[in-house]
C-alpha cells in the first residue's frame, strides 16, 4: 500500500492514432460489493488456488517489473525477434518497430484513462488474504496494462505478420491471464484491457494500410 500513485495523469498524455486517451473509455466496473464484483473476487481466489508451474512461469516471464524492459519492451522483443527472422532490411525494420510502439504507447493512454477514471481497487485490498505471487503494482486495478498493450501490440503485429497471427493472440492471452493468475488483476480487467487493446491495435494496423508506404514484397 502506498500514498502515491503511479504515473495518474498518463491518460491524458498525447496519443498518436487515436483522438485522445478517454475517447473510447469503457463502461465502469462492477460496483465494490455488489454480486459480480464478489465473482470477480473469488475468481481471483480460485485462480490462486489452482495456479500451476506453467502459469507461474507465465507469471514471472510477463511481469515486466522494475529493472526489467518493461512489458512494453517484451513486446518490442516480439517484434524484433520476427524481424531478425524474417531478414528485413532497415527502413521496413523502423516500420515495424513504429508501429508496435505507437500501439502501445495509445493503448497505454486509454488504459490509463480508465484506471483514474474509475480507481477501482485491486484484488489485494479486496481480500488481504489472497495468495498473491508477485507484488501489486502502485495503479488502480481496471483495466489490465498487460492485457491492454499486449492486445494492442499482438494486433499491430498479427498485421505486419499474418502467418503468426495465432501465435501472437496467445501470447497477447498469456500476457492477460498472467495477471489474473498472479493475483493483482481481475478477470474483468484483463477482458475489458484486451478489449480496448485490440481496438486500438486494429486502429494502428488500418493507418499502416492507408498510409501509402505499403509494399507487396514487405510486412503490410
Amino acid at each position: 500500500y502506498v500514498q502515491q500513485p503511479l504515473d495518474p495523469l498518463a491518460g491524458t498524455w498525447q496519443t498518436w492514432v487515436i483522438p485522445s486517451g478517454n475517447a473510447y473509455r469503457p463502461p465502469a466496473p462492477p460496483a465494490a460489493g455488489s454480486p459480480p464484483w464478489q465473482a470477480e473476487v473469488g475468481a481471483v481466489r480460485e485462480a490462486g488456488a489452482r495456479r500451476t508451474s506453467d502459469q507461474e512461469t507465465a507469471v514471472n516471464f510477463w511481469a515486466g517489473g522494475s529493472g526489467t524492459v518493461t512489458p512494453g519492451g517484451l513486446w518490442v522483443q516480439v517484434a524484433r525477434d520476427l524481424i531478425v527472422r524474417d531478414g528485413l532490411d532497415l527502413p521496413h525494420a523502423a516500420r515495424v518497430l513504429a508501429l508496435v510502439s505507437v500501439a502501445i504507447a495509445d493503448g497505454f493512454a486509454c488504459c490509463w484513462d480508465a484506471k483514474y477514471a474509475y480507481w477501482s481497487e485491486r484484488p489485494i485490498t479486496a481480500d488481504p488474504t489472497l495468495a498473491v505471487l508477485i507484488p501489486t503494482p502502485t495503479f488502480p486495478s481496471y483495466t489490465s496494462g498487460h492485457a491492454t498493450i499486449s492486445a494492442a501490440a499482438a494486433a499491430v503485429l498479427a498485421h505486419l505478420f499474418p502467418a503468426d497471427a495465432a501465435d501472437l493472440a496467445a501470447k497477447a492471452q498469456q500476457a492477460a491471464a498472467s495477471r489474473l493468475w498472479a493475483g493483482i488483476h481481475f478477470a474483468i480487467d484483463n477482458e475489458m484491457g484486451a478489449t480496448g487493446g485490440g481496438m486500438v491495435g486494429r486502429l494502428v494496423a488500418e493507418r499502416a494500410r492507408n498510409d501509402g508506404a505499403e509494399s507487396s514484397s514487405a510486412p503490410q
